[in-house]
C-alpha cells in the first residue's frame, strides 16, 4: 500500500520496511530482516542524506542483526558509522549515541571472547 501511494523510494516507505524488518528480526526471519534493513537504508541514504538520524537508527538495527549473524566486522562498521552521525547531530551524551556505544562495547567483549 505504501509503495503504491508514496512510491518505492519514499522515506515513509523506508519507515515501513524498517519496521517490518524489526518484526522479522524478532521472529527469527533474519535473512528477510537483513534484506529489508538494507533496502530501507538505501532509500534513506538517497532521500534523507548521509547525516540524517534515521540513517543512524537503520545502521544500528542492521548492526544488531549482523551481530546475531556473528558478522562482527560488518556490525562494528554499522555501529561506528551510526555513532558518528548521532554524535555529530545530537552530541556525545544523547541517549541513542550512548546506546550505540554500549553496542560497540558488547561487540568488543564478544570478539575478545572469540579469541
Amino acid at each position: 500500500m505504501y509503495r503504491r501511494y508514496f512510491g518505492t523510494v519514499h522515506p515513509e516507505t523506508s519507515l515501513i520496511l524498517h519496521n517490518l524488518a524489526a518484526v522479522y528480526q524478532r521472529t527469527g526471519r533474519l535473512r528477510q530482516a537483513e534484506s529489508l534493513y538494507r533496502t530501507a537504508l538505501r532509500i534513506r541514504r538517497r532521500k534523507l542524506g548521509e547525516r540524517h538520524s534515521d540513517i543512524a537508527f537503520s545502521l544500528n538495527n542492521l548492526g544488531t542483526l549482523l551481530l546475531a549473524h556473528q558478522d562482527f566486522q560488518a556490525a562494528a562498521s554499522c555501529f561506528r558509522e551510526a555513532l558518528v552521525i548521532l554524535q555529530n547531530s545530537f552530541g556525545r551524551r544523547h541517549y541513542a549515541a550512548v546506546a550505540i556505544l554500549r553496542n560497540l562495547q558488547a561487540l568488543k567483549l564478544l570478539t575478545e571472547r572469540k579469541k
